[in-house]
């Protein structure tokens, strides 16, 4: 059975995408810092709850919740009108910090996945699983994600989930091919002598895509990507007719 897809709304991307995500899939957004993965992730629930009618849970592992919603307030969004509706949720799954505890691990999954289940959530946005990271403690961390993720899956919920990508990130905790469907590269470089943000899908499971680097802004809007763009591999621009 074909998998319905899911529109992102997220401006120029699902023209990328051939239409939007597949329901259902973990998509796993890769970031160089500042390149604007949180403000994707809120964009992609906040265009499902009041465009889409699916209700979305964002999962912030960096931040406060409050600070999350104070640095949206910059975008021409009314986040807390749409957390009042019960169609946007923010919030830091208990006792995640103790994932080192194994008997912990279950409580933390089943605590998120029973949100989900309770406010028959589509989209959900876990960021950034960065946070979860020490330097020995990787199979926790491994075992932490799969459990959610499986978890995810079995509520039928699409989910992003972002890792900020470093010259030290451990190979071990990368988006493994095995556990996401996609993995779009958000990303930063210096173009004409200023930084400029890109967008690359690497890899979408089912789902034919573009295979090129496009320029992206975020605007008061939101993220704006510009698919007749075209990035080459020394940071030339070409714009497609």
């Amino acid at each position: 059975m074909e998998k319905r897809i899911v529109k992102t709304g997220i401006p120029g991307l699902d023209e990328l995408l051939g239409g939007g995500f597949r329901e259902g899939d973990l998509i796993g957004i890769e970031d160089s810092i500042g390149a604007g993965k949180t403000v994707f992730c809120i964009q992609f629930l906040y265009m499902g709850a009041t465009e889409y009618g699916e209700k979305g849970l964002y999962i912030p592992l960096e931040e406060r919740p409050d600070d999350v919603r104070q640095d949206m307030e910059s975008f021409d969004w009314d986040i807390e009108k749409v957390e009042r509706s019960g169609d946007l949720f923010i919030k830091v799954p208990i006792n995640w910090r103790m994932i080192e505890e194994e008997k912990k691990i279950d409580e933390i999954c089943l605590d998120i996945q029973g949100l989900v289940s309770k406010h028959k959530v589509k989209r959900v946005a876990v960021d950034s699983i960065s946070a979860l990271i020490t330097g020995d403690n990787t199979a926790r961390v491994r075992s932490f994600l799969y459990s959610l993720f499986t978890g995810l899956l079995e509520e039928g919920a699409t989910t992003l989930v972002t890792i900020e990508k470093t010259d030290t990130t451990e190979p071990t905790v990368e988006m493994e091919a095995a556990m996401v469907r996609g993995l779009i590269a958000l990303r930063t470089r210096r173009i004409d002598n200023r930084r400029t943000r890109t967008i690359e899908i690497l890899k979408m499971r089912g789902i034919k895509h573009s295979m090129a680097e496009h320029l992206m802004k975020i605007t008061n809007k939101g993220i704006v990507i510009y698919p007749g763009t075209i990035v080459g591999d020394t940071g030339n621009v070409l714009i497609e007719v």
